[in-house]
């Protein structure tokens, strides 16, 4: 399938040595996301996940947050999956881990998703195929 890719990386997992690899991706204007692997073991799905629907995992929510807040962002009920998208949102600076151990939301979503959007996208294949992606995950629930 192909897809416009504004940026790919891996993010160091929460727990374990491993590495997730991610791509973000635009689509209509629109920012996604996709897990894409896990270097150390662990079941997740590759679904296309709107920044929109992760946005408002978060939007309103007192301080700190779990991975557990993540998990309606997803159609798929993978277990991994809030974890992994927790340790990519760290990795991109949304959100931060204090002293306590525990992952506080940082003021920068809005600008992140500008500066991330005005990226030069390049056409890219992804190696699974996503049943009408657009319309299942690209809404925000």
């Amino acid at each position: 399938m192909k897809v416009q890719s504004l940026k790919s990386s891996t993010a160091q997992k929460l727990r374990g040595n491993g590495l997730i690899h991610y791509r973000l991706i635009v689509h209509n204007k629109k920012l996604y996301l996709v897990l894409q692997k896990n270097d150390d073991g662990g079941h997740f799905s590759n679904e296309i996940v709107s920044y929109e629907r992760i946005f408002e995992c978060v939007e309103g929510l007192e301080e700190p947050v779990s991975s557990r807040v993540f998990r309606s962002a997803f159609d798929s009920k993978s277990t991994n999956n809030a974890g992994f998208l927790l340790a990519v949102l760290r990795h991109e600076s949304l959100l931060k881990t204090g002293d306590d151990g525990k992952h506080y939301i940082q003021p920068n979503w809005y600008k992140w998703e500008k500066t991330t959007l005005a990226l030069k996208p390049e056409e890219v294949d992804l190696p699974y195929e996503f049943t009408d992606w657009s319309a299942n995950n690209a809404k925000a629930k």
